[in-house]
């Protein structure tokens, strides 16, 4: 009796240790394989574009295709299409006309309502209805006068409490810059913003494509924006020089391209970054301090 005890507890055993090897199995799988992406487009006179997440060996994939102004959405699970799923078309069901003294006469049409006259009331014989005597000219003169002046000061009310919340706007204003600049210019929070700047660069550095070119050729019809523009993404190089290559056109209005860039997010990554940012506790002190 010992001996069957023992054995079902060592069964018993065995089967909890293979579900719990599963569970972590799944759960560094979920941490550390990635979620792979292929973003593919081209522009030149109309847009076309494909998109591809994939996950575990294509395992869980979902696509995105964009070509002739249609777009096409799919997600697979082990090669099987699980959305969209087809639709089984249904046979209307029509109805047969019902015969009537050798005519036939659909169910379906409405049968019109005999037209209806409104009856009103005459007033009794003998009775003669007193028109409503006219306003007189003063009388009329009158109300306009003062239709006028109430007119009038509703619009002086109505722009003084407008004047008056625009104060209390701009008061409002010079407070809360007044605020802001002595915030910022504290050397704690100035140090909470490069922390938070920086792990905000790890997470674009991560998500952003790691293969691929890119090729984009824009251009506007005043040369001093397309410099501006220059001038606002070069701080960027950084990031994007591996993949993007910009070519700006100054003599014309022109946007074109193509691209084919891949990438790779992990979860444990980011959970790593999410985790820094929790567990510094200034950030979070200052951040409450913001809310307020």
């Amino acid at each position: 009796m010992v001996h069957v005890l023992l054995l079902i507890l060592k069964i018993i055993g065995i089967l909890l240790l293979v579900l719990l090897g599963l569970v972590l199995a799944v759960l560094l799988c979920v941490l550390f394989v990635p979620v792979r992406y292929r973003i593919q487009g081209s522009r030149h006179g109309k847009l076309q574009a494909s998109g591809q997440v994939s996950w575990l060996l294509h395992a869980v994939s979902f696509r995105a295709r964009y070509q002739k102004e249609e777009l096409d959405l799919r997600l697979k699970l082990f090669g099987i299409t699980l959305w969209p799923r087809k639709k089984k078309e249904k046979k209307k069901e029509r109805k047969e006309p019902e015969k009537e003294d050798g005519r036939e006469v659909l169910l379906s049409d409405p049968v019109p309502a005999p037209d209806t006259v409104d009856s009103f009331e005459l007033p009794p014989s003998g009775q003669q209805v007193s028109p409503e005597p006219a306003p007189g000219f003063f009388h009329r003169i009158f109300i306009r006068i003062r239709r006028f002046f109430t007119g009038f000061l509703e619009k002086v009310q109505k722009i003084k409490f407008s004047i008056l919340g625009i104060c209390d706007k701009l008061r409002d204003i010079k407070n809360t810059a007044g605020s802001l600049l002595s915030w910022f210019q504290d050397e704690s929070n100035q140090k909470n913003i490069r922390f938070l700047a920086d792990c905000l660069k790890q997470v674009f550095k991560h998500i952003f494509p790691k293969k691929g070119t890119l090729r984009l050729v824009f251009g506007f019809e005043d040369p001093s924006s397309t410099g501006q523009v220059l001038a606002w993404v070069s701080p960027f190089y950084p990031l994007y020089g591996r993949v993007l290559t910009l070519q700006p056109v100054f003599d014309r209005a022109v946007l074109e391209g193509e691209g084919d860039v891949k990438g790779r997010i992990r979860l444990f990554t980011l959970l790593r970054i999410g985790f820094r940012i929790r567990r510094n506790r200034e950030v979070w002190s200052m951040l409450k301090k913001l809310r307020q």
